[in-house]
C-alpha cells in the first residue's frame, strides 16, 4: 500500500453527505478529518512555507533564559 494523502475541497450533496473517490492503491481503511471551509483570509492566501515561517516566528519567546540555553550552541558557534 502506498502512503498518500488526498487533500481536496468537497461540497456536500443534497443529503448533506460527502463523496470522495479513493485510489485503489491507498487501501481500505482511513482516518478522516473534516474542517469547515471558511472564506480565505489574508493568512490563508499565504503559501505553506510562509505560513510555517509565521508560525515558527510566533512561537519565539524573547528574553526567556531557558530558551536562550537551548539555542546557545547554535548562536555562538
Amino acid at each position: 500500500m502506498k502512503q498518500k494523502v488526498i487533500r481536496e475541497i468537497v461540497r456536500v450533496d443534497g443529503n448533506h453527505q460527502l463523496h470522495i473517490n479513493v485510489p485503489l492503491d491507498m487501501g481500505d481503511e482511513f482516518e478522516v478529518i473534516l474542517m469547515p471551509l471558511r472564506p480565505k483570509s489574508e493568512f490563508e492566501s499565504l503559501s505553506d512555507d510562509d505560513r510555517f515561517n509565521l508560525a515558527a516566528y510566533a512561537t519565539v519567546v524573547d528574553d526567556d533564559p531557558e530558551e536562550d540555553v537551548l539555542w546557545e550552541r547554535y548562536t555562538h558557534a
